[in-house]
C-alpha cells in the first residue's frame, strides 16, 4: 500500500489501468472482509518499467473493534512477462492465419473442431453452419452431402456414405500426397493434412481451380486441334486403342473412317488460306452435327478428318451407307467469303477388330481405302479390301524401281507409226514410253500414273522427249523423212513456266525442231488449275511450228469451248470407240460426230487402236484421214524395223 502512494510507483491492473487506492487489494480486503487471493497488480514506474507481484489478503477479526490482515506479495514479473508473450504471439498466429486465403482446420483424434479460420467456412459455404468449435468432421461432411456440395460423392445413399468412409478414412491417416476434392460450384480444393506430435490433425484446404483450369487449357491444346477444337491425331489414335482394348472383352464391331477434301487446295487458291480455314471450320462443325455424341471425331492435319463410331454390330454394308449418309450431308453447298462453294469428300472406311486390330493398322488400311477411292474418281466411299492393300504395296514398289529406273535411263521409247487411210502412204509416228522391269513389261497405263503420282512426270517427259529426238535423228540421218513425232506431256511438265525453254534445250542437241513435234495433251488438262498458263505454253510452240493434239478424246471433260481456247490441230478418237465401231452402233455414232466435229472446225482426226481393214475402212469413209494401230505397225524401238517399215511401205487397202 505504500508502494501505492509511493511518487516513484503507481498501481496498476493487468490491463495498465491505475488501481485507485481504495481498490488496492488490501484496503478492498480491510474494508470487505473478502479474502483475496492470488490477484495480479503491477508496479509501474515514470519510465513505463513494469514489476508484476501476486498479492493474497487474508483479513482476521482480533476484537470487535479491530481488524487485522496478512498480506502476502510474490513476484511473478518473470511468469507474466512470459505469459504475455505467449498471449502475444497468439494473437500474432491467429492474425496471420485468418490473412491467408487457404482454409486452415485442426481436429483432435476424436475428429472434433479445435481450431479453424474464416477461410474454412468462406471455402464450404453450403455446410458453413455446421462448422463451429467441437463439431465433428462427420457431421460437418454429412452437412455438406445434405447440400449437394460434393458431385464426387454421387446421387445414391449407398454411394454418398461409401465416399463419405473414404474421406474419414483419408482424413484419420492422412496419406503423403494431396487430396483433391471438387465443390458443386466448380471449383477444385487441394487438402493437405498431418498428425502434429500432440495427435492433433491439421489439414490446409487450397483453392487450386485456377490451376486446374490452366492444366485443362495445356490438356486441351495437347488432346485438341486448334482450329477446330476437334481432338487432334494423337488423342484419336489413344480412343481407338481403349476401344479396341475394351471391345476385346465383348462382341460387336466398330467403323473408323478417314476423309479427305476433294481439291481442297483449289479453296485456298481462291479464297486465300482465311477461307480455307473457314472452310474447314465449317466441314468441322457439319461433322459434329452429323454424327453421333458417342462418335469420335478428329482432325488429322491439313484437310484430312477422321472418325471412331464405337462398338456396335456394324456389318460392312450398313457402315457403308451410315459414312455415305454422313458424307453427304456434310458436303451439302455452303457459302464462305461470298463465294458459293460444293464440298466434294473422298472416305475410306475399315471395320474393326476384322480390318485391323491396332489404331496403327486401322488408320494405315483406311488410307488405303481412301486411296482406292480417289483413284476411282474421288467424291465418294470406299470399304477397305486386303487387295487394294496389295496393289498399293506393288504401286509403292514400282515408283521406286520407276524413280531408279529414270534416273539410270532404262526407261525406252518405242515409235508407232500413224498412216494416210486414204493413200495407205506412211504420215508420222506417235511415241511411246516402254519399261521393262526384271524382265517383265510394264504397261504404260501403269507406270504412267505413278509418274505423275509421285512428281516423276517431268523427268520421264524429258528422258522420253531426249529419246524421241535422238531416234528422229538417227532416222533422219539415214535419208529418211518419218515426219512429225507426237509425244504425250504431263500437265506438271505442259504447266512449267520454262517449257518453251526446257524442250528447246532438249531437241537442240540432235538437230530437232519445233517443227519436227505434235504435241499430245490429254482431255484433262483443259479442266486443270494452272489451264491458262498450259494454254500460253501451248499457244507459244504452236508459234515455234509444234502442232497440238487433244489425246483420248470423247473420255473426258472437253467442250467445244476447251477445243477453240486451246487450239488444237488434232482430235484423236480414242481405241474404245474405235475397237467397237463395228459391233456398237453408240460407238459408230460417237466416233462420227468426233469426224464431223473435227471438220466443221478444221482441226485433224487420228484414229487409235485400228486393228481391223474393216475398221480403217469404215474411218475411211466417214472422213477420218489417218489411223494409227496394230493393222498398220507396232510400236518398235530398233532402228532397223523402224527403217524397214519406213523403206518403201505403204498399206495396201
Amino acid at each position: 500500500s505504500r508502494a501505492a502512494t509511493d511518487a516513484t510507483w503507481e498501481l496498476v491492473d493487468r490491463s495498465g489501468r491505475r488501481i485507485a487506492a481504495d481498490e488496492v487489494p488490501a484496503m478492498r480486503a480491510l474494508r470487505t472482509g473478502q479474502v483475496i487471493r492470488n490477484q495480479v497488480v503491477g508496479l509501474r514506474d515514470g519510465r513505463d518499467e513494469h514489476r508484476w507481484l501476486q498479492v493474497n489478503a487474508q483479513p482476521f477479526t482480533v476484537d470487535q473493534n479491530k481488524t487485522r490482515i496478512v498480506v502476502t506479495f510474490t513476484d511473478i514479473t518473470a511468469q507474466e512477462l512470459a505469459r504475455r508473450d505467449a498471449e502475444s504471439t497468439s494473437e500474432l498466429l491467429s492474425t496471420i492465419v485468418e490473412t491467408i486465403p487457404d482454409a486452415v482446420a485442426a481436429y483432435d483424434a476424436e475428429g472434433r473442431l479445435v481450431f479453424f479460420n474464416a477461410a474454412l467456412s468462406a471455402l464450404y459455404s453450403k455446410s458453413a453452419d455446421a462448422i463451429r468449435l467441437g463439431a465433428r468432421l462427420e457431421d460437418i461432411l454429412r452437412a455438406g452431402l445434405a447440400n449437394g456440395q460434393y458431385p464426387a460423392a454421387g446421387d445414391t445413399i449407398e454411394e454418398q456414405e461409401a465416399w463419405l468412409a473414404r474421406r474419414l478414412a483419408l482424413h484419420k491417416s492422412p496419406p503423403e500426397t494431396p487430396v483433391l476434392q471438387h465443390l458443386d460450384d466448380g471449383r477444385w480444393l487441394q487438402i493437405r493434412e498431418r498428425v502434429s506430435k500432440s495427435g492433433l490433425i491439421v489439414g490446409i484446404r487450397s483453392d487450386i481451380t485456377a490451376l486446374k483450369a490452366a492444366e485443362n487449357r495445356v490438356r486441351v491444346a495437347a488432346e485438341r486441334d486448334a482450329l477446330t477444337g476437334l481432338v487432334n491425331r494423337k488423342t484419336f489414335a489413344e480412343r481407338m486403342e481403349a476401344t479396341l482394348e475394351t471391345l476385346q472383352a465383348g462382341d460387336g464391331s466398330g467403323a473408323v473412317v478417314v476423309l479427305d477434301i476433294d481439291n481442297f487446295k483449289d479453296v485456298n487458291d481462291t479464297l486465300g488460306h482465311n477461307g480455307g480455314d473457314a472452310f474447314l471450320q465449317e466441314v468441322a462443325t457439319r461433322l459434329t452435327e452429323n454424327c453421333r455424341a458417342g462418335d469420335t471425331i478428329a482432325r488429322l492435319g491439313g484437310d484430312e478428318f477422321a472418325l471412331l463410331l464405337p462398338p456396335e454390330v456394324y456389318s460392312r454394308s450398313l457402315a457403308l451407307s451410315t459414312v455415305s449418309a454422313i458424307v453427304e450431308r456434310v458436303c451439302a453447298p455452303l457459302d464462305i467469303a461470298g463465294r458459293r462453294l460444293y464440298p466434294k469428300m473422298s472416305a475410306g472406311v475399315v471395320l474393326y477388330p476384322d480390318d485391323g486390330r491396332t489404331a496403327a493398322d486401322l488408320l494405315k488400311n483406311a488410307d488405303v481405302a481412301i486411296y482406292a477411292r480417289q483413284h476411282e474418281g474421288r467424291n465418294g466411299v470406299s470399304l477397305y479390301d486386303p487387295a487394294l492393300k496389295q496393289q498399293l504395296s506393288r504401286r509403292s514398289e514400282l515408283s521406286a524401281r520407276l524413280r531408279e529406273a529414270i534416273a539410270n535411263d532404262q526407261v525406252d521409247v518405242a515409235f508407232q507409226a500413224q498412216v494416210n487411210l486414204h493413200t495407205g502412204e506412211h504420215v508420222a509416228f506417235e511415241a511411246l514410253a516402254r519399261w521393262c522391269l526384271d524382265g517383265t513389261m510394264i504397261s504404260p497405263s501403269e507406270f504412267v500414273p505413278i509418274a505423275e503420282e509421285f512428281s516423276m512426270a517431268k523427268e520421264l517427259d524429258r528422258l522420253i522427249l531426249r529419246k524421241s529426238a535422238a531416234l528422229l535423228a538417227r532416222l533422219k540421218a539415214r535419208g529418211y523423212e518419218p515426219g512429225r513425232v507426237a509425244i504425250n506431256l504431263s500437265t506438271d511438265t505442259l504447266g512449267d513456266p520454262l517449257l518453251v525453254t526446257t524442250v528447246g534445250s532438249v531437241l537442240e542437241p540432235h538437230g530437232i525442231t519445233f517443227n519436227d513435234l505434235e504435241i499430245e495433251v490429254t482431255e484433262c488438262v483443259v479442266i486443270e488449275r494452272s489451264h491458262e498458263k498450259i494454254r500460253a505454253n501451248l499457244a507459244e510452240t504452236r508459234e515455234r511450228g509444234a502442232l497440238v493434239a487433244l489425246d483420248d478424246f470423247g473420255t473426258g471433260y472437253a467442250s467445244l469451248r476447251h477445243l477453240k481456247t486451246l487450239r488444237v490441230d488434232t482430235l484423236k478418237i480414242d481405241q474404245t470407240f474405235v475397237r467397237g465401231v463395228l459391233r456398237d452402233r453408240g460407238d459408230a455414232t460417237i466416233v462420227k460426230a468426233i469426224i464431223n466435229i473435227a471438220r466443221s472446225l478444221n482441226i485433224g482426226v487420228v484414229a487409235e487402236g485400228i486393228e481391223s481393214e474393216r475398221q480403217a475402212l469404215f474411218l475411211a469413209s466417214q472422213g477420218c484421214r489417218i489411223g494409227q494401230g496394230y493393222l498398220f505397225h507396232k510400236p518398235e524401238s530398233d532402228i532397223e524395223e523402224l527403217v524397214r517399215h519406213l523403206d518403201g511401205w505403204r498399206w495396201n487397202r
